[in-house]
C-alpha cells in the first residue's frame, strides 16, 4: 500500500481531513520541485489523484462490511431459498433492506 493509499484510506475512515491533505501535498509539492506555471492543474491532478485513492478505499470498507453481512446471513441461506429472494450478483444496501424486512416478515415481527 503507497503513502496515497494511506492518506486515501484516512480519509474515508474519517481520521483525515481531505481537504487539509490535499493543500498539504500541494504545498510538499512546491517546496520540493518548486511553483509550476500551472498551478491549478497541480491542484487538480493532486485532488484527483487523492480522490482516487479515497473513493479506492471507500470500495474496500464497503466490500468488507458486505462480506461481513454475508457471513452473518449464513444461516439463512435457506430462509432465502424458502422465499425465493433473489440474489444478485451485487449485494447492495438496497438489497440487504429488502432482505431484512423479509426476514422480518418470516419471523413474524
Amino acid at each position: 500500500m503507497s503513502g496515497m493509499d494511506d492518506l486515501g484510506r484516512g480519509i474515508a475512515e474519517g481520521r483525515i481531513d481531505f481537504t487539509e491533505t490535499c493543500d498539504t501535498l500541494i504545498s510538499a509539492h512546491i517546496r520540493m520541485f518548486g511553483a509550476p506555471d500551472d498551478v491549478h492543474a497541480l491542484e487538480l491532478r493532486i485532488t484527483n489523484e487523492l480522490l482516487g485513492r479515497v473513493k479506492k478505499a471507500d470500495w474496500a470498507i464497503e466490500r468488507t462490511a458486505i462480506r461481513e453481512t454475508q457471513k452473518a446471513l449464513g444461516p439463512y441461506t435457506t430462509f432465502f431459498d424458502r422465499q425465493q429472494i433473489a440474489q444478485p450478483e451485487e449485494k447492495t444496501e438496497g438489497f440487504f433492506s429488502r432482505v431484512v424486512n423479509r426476514v422480518r416478515e418470516g419471523i413474524g415481527r
